[in-house]
């Protein structure tokens, strides 16, 4: 129960914080930041020697949550920067130091009208840890390069905690198409052996809408944060009880529940006896997606209103309802302004043909040809003479989607993994085979 008043507790707390970005977007932003699962390396051609002697690659990644004025019914932007650590696999604290310190040299100089940053995270180990309030102190002091982070540049303001296991956000969206991403990359033939593997991977087919890949080497990066004390601790609450930490002017705040216990207040005099460590790790290479980022429009429902004229609805609801209209399913206003759909749904025959039939591509109707079959076919011809390049039905659904019906809602929304199964594995025409054994039975 506790945990789940924490974690209702700390979602209020970020709503807030977006409300506080909202009234000053041309200064304020919000970064949310967290570790990918770690990435393993993956072969096009693999040995079961290669798949299990493999050693996992760290990629952090965060969302940049921006307030938009200038487009109609539009609140929030969000840009997704990935970082890909090379030369140092560690989760930890002096990692996540070293990609805070390169967020603040980022925004000042592709956002440079930001003064104000909030961060966001999981209180994971790395990103709770103490050792980020005096470290983050000094940073908002110092230089950084040949930018001044002082009073006239970006400061971290606030960083806001949430409890495990809350639920997913945009940026584990962000992560899955990431995966997809690095699967595509593998199925082109390529291999993912090291971090500048990943970078490539990022960047492949102009990576994804609105993100950039940037590969860092900590090849040189050496622990600890600081140079003359190993540790901080803050008197009389844990790290994992920390859920939002303030840097004011004169000290800082760290508290246990947002906007419900009174803060324990760390002057500043305690944090000037630390001397923050310059941490070694340099920018490799880096690349920004072509494709735009997306916006968010400030209400969504998720009921699909029926409207005739269709620049109201966004380009995939009109591409939907044309596909449903395709096949031969009727859309009518219910009572509530929402559309509903007949439970008769008639789809396009290729989808109801015995699957068994399309291994033959004699025996295909000729109406009902088209590209899909003979990609399926082709799929399924290669895997049979070459067994070390067989289509997994799952891989064979993301080929035919890329490159065939990308824009075809009405075949999308019927072609599944199941019936790709089906049609490799010739399910009917066994079917078939068992029901005539089981006739020849009954009938002796």
């Amino acid at each position: 129960m506790a945990h789940r008043l924490h974690a209702k507790v700390q979602f209020a707390a970020i709503d807030g914080i977006k409300n506080w970005v909202n009234e000053d977007p041309k200064t304020r932003v919000m970064i949310v930041l967290d570790h990918k699962q770690k990435i393993l390396n993956m072969r096009y051609r693999e040995g079961q020697v290669d798949y299990f002697g493999k050693k996992g690659m760290s990629l952090l990644g965060t969302m940049i949550i921006e307030g938009v004025t200038n487009v109609p019914n539009v609140t929030w932007s969000y840009k997704f920067v990935d970082y890909i650590v090379k030369g140092y696999t560690g989760e930890d604290v002096l990692q996540v130091c070293s990609v805070i310190t390169e967020i603040l040299r980022r925004v000042s100089e592709h956002m440079p009208d930001i003064t104000d940053i909030c961060l966001q995270s999981d209180n994971a180990s790395c990103f709770a840890s103490q050792d980020h309030i005096p470290y983050i102190y000094l940073l908002n002091k110092e230089s950084h390069g040949p930018i001044i982070v002082k009073s006239h540049g970006p400061m971290i303001v606030k960083w806001i905690f949430t409890e495990a296991q809350t639920g997913r956000g945009r940026l584990d969206t962000h992560f899955s198409y990431v995966n997809m991403l690095l699967q595509s990359y593998i199925e082109g033939g390529n291999d993912i052996l090291t971090e500048d593997d990943i970078f490539n991977a990022l960047t492949y087919n102009y990576g994804i809408y609105g993100s950039t890949a940037v590969l860092l080497d900590a090849s040189n990066l050496i622990g600890p944060v600081f140079d003359n004390k190993e540790t901080f601790k803050v008197k009389g609450m844990g790290s994992r009880e920390t859920h939002e930490i303030s840097w004011l002017h004169n000290c800082v705040h760290v508290i246990a529940s947002s906007n419900i216990t009174e803060p324990v207040i760390v002057k500043n005099t305690t944090l000037s006896h630390y001397k923050k460590k310059d941490l070694c790790f340099t920018v490799e290479k880096e690349s920004t997606s072509q494709k735009e980022a997306k916006l968010r429009k400030t209400t969504t429902t998720t009921n699909l209103e029926v409207s005739n004229d269709e620049s109201n609805m966004s380009r995939k609801a009109s591409a939907y309802l044309n596909a449903l209209s395709n096949l031969d399913t009727k859309v009518f206003p219910s009572d509530n302004n929402t559309v509903e759909i007949q439970q008769e749904v008639l789809v396009h025959t290729f989808f109801t043909y015995p699957w068994a039939v399309y291994v033959y591509p004699h025996k295909l109707d000729e109406s009902s040809s088209n590209n899909v079959y003979k990609k399926l076919s082709e799929l399924y011809n290669i895997g049979s003479i070459h067994k070390s390049r067989k289509f997994s039905p799952d891989a064979a659904l993301r080929t035919i989607v890329d490159s065939i019906i990308h824009d075809k809602w009405d075949q999308r929304i019927v072609l599944t993994v199941p019936k790709i199964k089906a049609f490799f594995q010739n399910k009917d025409k066994k079917k078939h085979k068992q029901r005539r054994k089981q006739m020849g039975k009954q009938r002796r």
